[in-house]
């Protein structure tokens, strides 16, 4: 047992056999892999990138951004902002296709209070355009 194998698997052939397995039901199917196709990744931690990113984006992250910031098939992402947004521990909202943390709206609340204080009126037009969101 102490002799070495001299037999080695390329990328190519570990994603092969990976597909293979999960064909075959070894593995679960919600391994998924990264565009590159060099990784593969389970959906809790997908789930738990995707809240990563949303924290270090300020609060407040399209879900379309998410492909390229995570490396991941945007039809994943959706449908993981979606699960995230459904489930109440993980502290997300979904809003016209971006993910936000309640921090986040805490934030727009409190310039918005302060620009009321300093104008006395604020167009809601004018606070959408601001902030980003539809009016």
């Amino acid at each position: 047992q102490d002799a070495k194998s001299s037999f080695r698997l390329n990328e190519r052939n570990v994603i092969e056999l990976v597909g293979k397995l999960k064909k075959l039901g070894y593995l679960d199917d919600t391994l998924m892999h990264t565009l590159d196709g060099k990784e593969f990744v389970t959906v809790e931690q997908l789930r738990k990138e995707i809240a990563e990113e949303v924290r270090a984006s300020g609060g407040r992250v399209p879900v379309f951004d998410l492909q390229s910031a995570l490396n991941i098939d945007v039809h994943h992402c959706e449908r993981e902002a979606k699960f995230l947004a459904a489930d109440a521990t993980a502290g997300l909202s979904l809003v016209e296709g971006e993910l936000m943390t309640p921090a986040y709206f805490d934030g727009v609340a409190a310039e918005v209070e302060e620009e009321l204080r300093e104008l006395g009126v604020v167009a809601v037009a004018d606070l959408a355009r601001a902030h980003g969101l539809s009016a």
